[in-house]
C-alpha cells in the first residue's frame, strides 16, 4: 500500500515544546466524563423495553431471545436483523439477554450496557482528539459536548440504538489506530493499518452508517495530522492508503442494500419520489443544526413530509432553498478561512458527509430524520466549535473567564435538558405522548400509542389513536389492519373485513393483514378461506414465521399434524433459535407418529434454550414411549424429565406425566405410580382420564408405549 511519511501537524496540532495536561489532569477528566454519564443516564435502569422496534430486535425475536447459542451466531452472521446486516450489533443483543434475561424488567440492564458505551466512547473522543492535537481543553469540551448533548439521548436510552454506540466504539478505535499508524516508526505501519482495517470491518458490521470513514480518514490528513502539504486537495499516494479500507466500505455497502432490499425496507420512488428526497435533504441538515442549538422538542420519529397527505412540494420547496443556501454560506466561509483555521473545513465536512448515508436519498423507513443519526456526525460540529473558541481565547486572552464561564454553563444546560429528555423513553406510552407533543401530523405515534392500548385491551383509548391516526393519513396500510384487528375484538366483523381488505388494497403484500384477516375468518369457522389468504400472503412471504405459525396451527386443528409439522418446518428454516417453534415441531411431528422427527426438534429447542422445561418433557417422552425400539432411552428420558420437573417446580401435569413414564420405562413402578398420582391429584377433571389409564397400566407393571 502507498504510503507518504508524516507530516508535520498543521496549525492548530501540537507544536514542539507545547505544554500538555498531565496524565492526572487526563485521567480525572476521563474520570468526570464516565462520571457525568452514568449520573445522567442512571434512571434507565428503571426503564422498559418499548414496542418501536424493540420487538424485532430483542423481545420478540425467537433467536435473540434464546441468548447465546450456534443457532444465534448463525443467525448473527447469515441474516437480516431487523432489516439490516450488522452481526457484531446482534452478538451484543445476544449476550445482553444471555447475562441480562429480554423480559419488561430486564430492560434497565440492557440500557446500562449502552450508557457504559456511551461513557467509554466521550473518553476515547477526549484522548483521540488530544493525541491528535495535543490541545486538552478543546478536546475535552468536544467530548463533554458529545457526553452530554441531549440528541445522544435516542441512542442510549433505546435498546434498539445498541448499533449507534457499538458502531461508536469501532470508529473511535479505528481513529485511534489510524493515529498511531501514521506515526508509525519505519517497519512498524502494516501491522497498525491490519489493526486499522480490523476496527473499521467491525464498526461497519455494526452499523454499516460507517462507510463515510476512509474519506474522514482524508480529512484528518489535512487537519491536524498536515499529511497534504501545500496542496489543495489530497496527493494520490493518500487515496491509495485508504483503497483498502474504501473497498470494505463498497462492500459493506453493496450487502447493505441488498439486505435492506429483501426486508423491503428500501422505499420505493413511487411511494417517496426522488423530488421529495431532495426537497428534505438540506431541510433535515438545517434541522440537526438547529437542534444542536436548541436541543427541544426532540422525538422518536419525525414524519416524512412527502408522505404526509397535507403537504405538498411547493410549500415546502421554500424552506428547502432557504436551508439550501445556508449550507452553501457555511460551507463558503469554512472554505475561505482554511488556511488559517482549517478546522472549521475539517469540522463541518465531517458532519455533512457522516449524514449522507443516512439524508433520505436511499429512503430506508419514513422518517425525514432521527436524533440518532446524529450521534457521530455531531463531533464533527463539536471539533469546529470547541477549536474556534480555543483560537479567540489565544486571539483574545482577557475574553478566557468568560469563555470559560460560558463554557460550563452550556455543559450543565445540556446535561439539564439531557435530563428532561430520558425519562420520555421509560416505556412505550411515554414515548409516543411526548412525540406526540413535540411534532406535527405524527401519525406513526398515533398509531404505535393505538397499538399500545389494544395489547393492554384498552379498545376505546386504541380506537381513539388510530382515528387521529387516520385522520393524518388515511392510505396507510398498516393502520388498516391495525383497525382491522381492533374491529375483530370488539366483534365488529363487518368493520375489520372492511379495514382488512381496504389495507390489502392498499398494499396487496401485506403479510400481517392477511394474517388478521385470516383470524377473522377462522373466527367464522371459515377454515378454507383462512387456508387461502395465508397460503397466499406466503406466496410473496416465504419466510413470514408468523404465517408458518398460523397456517401450521389451521392445519393441526384441522387433524392434519404431518401438513402442520411440513410449515413448522419451513418457520424453524426463517428463525432456527426459535425454541417455541421448535416445541411446536417437536409436538407436531410427535402427533404425526414420528418420534425421530420430534426428537430432532426437541434437541435443537433445548440446544437453543437449555432451561426450556418444554423441550426437555418433550423429548424425555419420546426416548421413554417411542414404539421404536431404536428411539427409546429411559436412562436419558429419567434423566431429561427429572430436568423438567425441577425447571417447573414439579407443578406441571404434563411435565409429571412424563416423570412418571420414565421411571416406568426403567422399571421402577413404585415411582411412577407416585408421580403419576400426583399428576392426576393436580389435573383439571377433564384431563384425568387418559393419566388413570396410565396409573393403571403402572400398577400391573406395565411401562406406557405411544401406540397403547
Amino acid at each position: 500500500m502507498a504510503r507518504r511519511p508524516p507530516r508535520a501537524p498543521a496549525r492548530g496540532g501540537p507544536a514542539p515544546g507545547q505544554v500538555r495536561a498531565g496524565a492526572v489532569a487526563v485521567a480525572a477528566a476521563c474520570l468526570a466524563l464516565v462520571a457525568a454519564v452514568a449520573l445522567l443516564y442512571q434512571p434507565v435502569r428503571h426503564h422498559r423495553f418499548v414496542s418501536f422496534d424493540d420487538p424485532v430486535y430483542v423481545t420478540e425475536n425467537p433467536v435473540v431471545r434464546g441468548g447465546w447459542s450456534a443457532d444465534g451466531i448463525r443467525y448473527a452472521l447469515g441474516g437480516s436483523h431487523g432489516g439490516n446486516w450488522h452481526p457484531v450489533t446482534t452478538v451484543s443483543h445476544l449476550l445482553d439477554v444471555e447475562w441480562l434475561g429480554a423480559e419488561p424488567e430486564d430492560a434497565g440492564g440492557h440500557l446500562g450496557v449502552s450508557a457504559a458505551l456511551h461513557a467509554l466512547n466521550a473518553v476515547l473522543l477526549l484522548l483521540l482528539l488530544r493525541a491528535l492535537t495535543g490541545s486538552f481543553w478543546a478536546s475535552l469540551g468536544v467530548a463533554a459536548f458529545f457526553a452530554l448533548h441531549p440528541l445522544r439521548v435516542e441512542s442510549v436510552a433505546w435498546v434498539s440504538s445498541r448499533k449507534d454506540v457499538l458502531s461508536g466504539l469501532f470508529f473511535l478505535l479505528t481513529l485511534l489506530a489510524w493515529a498511531s499508524y501514521v506515526r508509525a516508526p519505519p517497519g512498524k505501519g502494516r501491522a497498525r493499518y491490519l489493526a486499522v482495517l480490523g476496527c473499521y470491518a467491525l464498526g461497519l458490521m455494526a452499523k454499516p452508517m460507517l462507510v463515510t470513514l476512509p474519506l474522514l480518514l482524508l480529512l484528518l490528513d489535512r487537519w491536524p495530522l498536515g499529511r497534504w502539504g501545500g496542496r489543495l486537495g489530497p496527493p494520490w499516494g493518500l487515496w491509495l492508503e485508504k483503497a483498502p479500507l474504501l473497498g470494505l466500505a463498497a462492500i459493506s455497502s453493496a450487502v447493505t442494500v441488498v439486505v435492506q432490499q429483501g426486508a423491503g425496507a428500501v422505499g420505493s420512488l413511487d411511494v417517496l419520489p426522488l423530488d421529495w428526497r431532495l426537497v428534505n435533504a438540506p431541510i433535515a441538515y438545517a434541522l440537526y443544526l438547529w437542534k444542536t442549538v436548541w436541543p427541544v422538542r426532540l422525538a422518536s420519529f419525525y414524519p416524512h413530509p412527502g408522505l404526509l397527505p397535507s403537504q405538498d412540494l411547493a410549500s415546502v420547496l421554500p424552506a428547502s432553498l432557504a436551508a439550501l443556501l445556508l449550507l452553501v454560506a457555511i460551507s463558503v466561509l469554512a472554505l475561505r478561512l482554511v488556511g488559517s483555521r482549517p478546522y472549521l473545513l475539517v469540522g463541518w465536512l465531517w458532519f455533512l458527509g457522516m449524514l449522507v448515508p443516512v439524508l433520505g436519498l436511499v429512503q430506508v423507513g419514513s422518517q425525514s430524520m432521527a436524533d440518532r443519526y446524529s450521534y457521530l456526525p455531531h463531533v464533527g460540529l463539536g471539533i469546529a466549535g470547541a477549536w474556534a473558541l480555543r483560537d479567540l481565547a489565544r486571539r483574545r486572552p482577557r475574553t478566557r473567564p468568560a469563555l470559560a464561564a460560558g463554557a460550563v454553563l452550556g455543559a450543565a444546560a445540556l446535561a439539564v435538558l439531557t435530563g428532561r429528555q430520558i425519562p420520555h423513553w421509560r416505556d412505550s406510552e411515554s414515548l409516543y405522548l411526548h412525540a406526540i407533543a413535540a411534532t406535527r401530523d405524527n401519525y406513526l405515534a398515533h398509531q404505535n400509542l393505538g397499538n399500545v392500548y389494544l395489547r393492554e385491551e384498552r379498545l376505546d383509548d386504541a380506537l381513539a389513536q388510530y382515528r387521529l391516526s387516520l385522520g393524518i393519513r388515511p392510505d396507510d396500510a398498516r393502520l388498516h389492519s391495525n383497525l382491522g384487528a381492533l374491529y375483530t375484538r370488539r366483534g365488529d366483523e363487518r368493520r375489520a373485513r372492511q379495514h382488512l381488505r381496504r389495507a390489502l388494497q392498499l398494499d396487496p403484500g401485506f403479510a400481517d393483514a392477511r394474517a388478521n384477516l385470516a383470524r377473522l375468518l377462522l373466527e367464522q369457522s371459515d377454515g378454507a378461506a383462512a387456508e387461502a389468504e395465508l397460503r397466499r400472503a406466503l406466496e410473496r412471504q416465504p419466510d413470514a414465521v408468523e404465517l408458518r405459525r398460523g397456517l401450521a396451527t389451521l392445519l393441526f386443528n384441522r387433524g392434519d399434524p404431518a401438513g402442520a409439522a411440513a410449515e413448522l418446518e419451513a418457520a424453524v428454516r426463517a428463525s432456527p433459535g426459535d425454541a417455541e417453534l421448535l416445541n411446536h415441531l417437536g409436538l407436531a411431528w410427535l402427533a404425526a407418529g414420528e418420534g425421530a422427527g420430534a426428537a430432532r426438534a426437541f434437541r435443537r429447542a433445548i440446544a437453543a434454550v437449555p432451561t426450556d422445561a418444554h423441550a426437555h418433557n418433550g423429548l424425555a417422552w419420546v426416548l421413554a414411549t417411542s414404539r421404536d425400539d431404536s428411539l427409546r432411552d429411559a436412562p436419558e428420558a429419567l434423566r431429561l424429565a427429572r430436568r423438567a420437573a425441577g425447571l417447573s417446580g414439579h407443578a406441571d401435569v404434563d411435565v409429571l406425566d412424563t416423570l412418571a413414564a420414565a421411571h416406568a420405562a426403567s422399571g421402577d413402578f413404585a415411582e411412577a405410580l407416585r408421580w403419576q398420582q400426583r399428576a392426576i391429584e393436580l389435573a383439571p377433571a377433564d384431563r384425568r382420564p387418559p393419566l388413570e389409564e396410565r396409573l393403571v397400566l403402572y400398577r400391573s407393571g406395565r411401562p406406557f408405549r405411544e401406540s397403547e
